[in-house]
C-alpha cells in the first residue's frame, strides 16, 4: 500500500516527507513522541509535506530512525 510517505537519516538528522497538507499535523505527533524515543529527539521543523527532525548525533539519528520505521512501514 502506497502510504506518500518516506523516512530518510541525513547525518544527525531525518527527513520524513509525507502526503501534501499533513506536514504540521505530523510534527505536532513528533513532538509528542519525544519521550518515547528517550529524547533523541532535539526538535522538528514542519512544512506542508516535509518535516525536519533534529537529533544531537548520528547515533541518536538512527534510534529515530530505526522507531519510526517501525511504526511507518511494517504496520500489519
Amino acid at each position: 500500500m502506497e502510504t506518500g510517505v518516506s523516512l530518510t537519516q541525513i547525518e544527525f538528522t531525518n527527513l520524513l516527507t509525507a502526503l501534501p497538507g499533513n506536514g504540521n499535523a505530523i510534527g505536532v505527533l513528533i513532538d509528542k513522541v519525544r519521550v518515547e524515543v528517550n529524547s533523541k529527539i532535539v526538535g522538528c521543523i514542519a512544512g506542508d509535506d516535509t518535516i525536519l527532525i533534529l537529533s544531537k548525533n548520528e547515533e541518536d539519528a538512527r534510534m529515530v530512525n530505526e522507531y519510526f520505521q517501525q511504526y511507518l512501514f511494517h504496520v500489519s
